[in-house]
This record gives C-alpha cells, structure tokens and sequence, in this order.
C-alpha cells in the first residue's frame, strides 16, 4: 500500500531533491503545496501519511510578511500534538520549534554555510541520524536562524557554531537545521545567485569556489548516507 506525503515548499529551489527518489522507493506517493501561493492548507496538511515542510529564505518571525507561515505552524503543531509523522528541513525545522513553543530568531554567531560535520548527541547517534556521523559524512548548512531547544523535544544534533541542530519529538516528528536532501546538481552553479548570504565571509568569490569544490568533494557520500538515513526513518514511522 502506498502513502500520501504533502510538501510545503517555500522556493522553487528547495525542494525535495535526493529525499524523493528515496520516498518513491520505500512506497511514497509525494506532491507539493507551494504555501505562498495558497490561503487555506489545514486539511490537506493533516490528511497526508506523512508532512514534509522544506526550507525557504524567510524567518519564523517575519510572519506578518508572510502569513502563510502562521497556516504551516498550525499544521506542525495540530500533527505533532497528535503524533502524526513529519519531517522538518531547515525552515521546516525552525517552523517546528515554533510549533512547539519555542523562539526562533536570528543566529547570534552570523550564518552558517558550507559543509561542516555534526556532533551527534548519545540520543542521535541511537537514532537514523548515525548514518551522518562525522566519521561517515560532512554535512551541507546554509541558514542564518536557529532556535531554542523545545520543552519535551530530545536533541539528536549539533554544530561548531549552534547547538540545536536537529531534535525529535514523540516518536514520529523530527526537525533537522540542516540540509540532508542536497545533491550536486541541485546546488551546482547556484551559488552565485546568493552573494548577499556569503558577504558575511568576506571574499565572496573565495567562499563560492570553497562551496563548489566541498559540494564536488561531499555531496555524493552525503547522497549515499542520506539513503541509508532517510529508508531508516520512515520504516521506524508509526501510523495511527
């Protein structure tokens, strides 16, 4: 029997990428709502096996400029209260930790991108987040927010820079800061289009030729372990 998996998607370039052909073989039938586009997503959000809600360039908090973001919180917390499976990437994370009751607000250390490891917490590395151990992978980061750790979520994961890097909650939500789904030629040449994220660094140019070589370098053993993570995790699902 196959299952339903409703996307939210914020940019037209974050989207399910490596994640899909893997959903597509453990059973997954996948279909994306582009939120900004869309006023009343409640139920399609709450009827789908499985929510993913993708990454974006906007904050939690600029919800008054985008009002869909309130809609999408709605969902995460209405799901996770009735522990219902749901994925969170990057803003999908952030918007989770909102859900929760937790803040989410700009990083106090500057933005992280680049490919970095993760330090994997007791809990983590008991988890389908093993397969991105440091010893296994580097991981790809691009983001400029964090957030507090929610109150009854257990962390699976950090980084150099910020501590809450991926939690769970219950047994079927689980929020990841990072970016698992990237593969080379989602991200390949796309680096230039995002010179204002990378002035923080100084040299753009010299961070963009960084990016493309760690990306060429990284991104296809992060693709191999993130089958072995992603198949891990949604065989581990319960469905009421």
């Amino acid at each position: 029997m196959s299952r339903e998996v409703v996307v939210f998607r914020h940019f037209p370039g974050e989207d399910l990428s490596t994640f899909a052909p893997i959903l597509e073989r453990c059973g997954y039938n996948y279909r994306y709502i582009n939120t900004s586009e869309e006023k009343l997503f409640f139920d399609e959000g709450m009827k789908a096996d499985l929510l993913v809600i993708m990454g974006g360039p906007m904050g939690v908090y600029e919800a008054e400029d985008h009002p869909y973001l309130q809609e999408e919180i709605k969902v995460a917390q209405a799901r996770m209260d009735t522990d219902k499976p749901i994925l969170g990437v990057c803003l999908g994370a952030q918007i989770m930790a909102k859900a929760l009751g937790a803040e989410v607000y700009k990083g106090p250390k500057g933005k992280e991108i680049g490919w970095k490891p993760l330090n994997l917490t007791n809990e983590g590395m008991d988890s389908p987040l093993r397969h991105f151990a440091p010893d296994k992978t580097n991981m790809f980061h691009w983001h400029g927010d964090t957030f507090d750790l929610p109150d009854g979520a257990i962390l699976l994961a950090s980084s150099e820079l910020y501590d809450n890097q991926a939690f769970r909650y219950g047994h079927n939500a689980l929020a990841l800061q990072f970016h698992p789904e990237v593969s080379l030629n989602q991200i390949t040449g796309t680096f230039e289009g995002f010179t204002d994220d990378l002035k923080t660094f100084g040299n753009v140019q010299a961070k963009i030729e960084e990016l493309n070589n760690d990306s060429a370098a990284y991104a296809s053993t992060l693709a191999r372990q993130n089958v072995l993570f992603l198949s891990e995790w949604l065989e581990g699902l319960s469905f009421a």
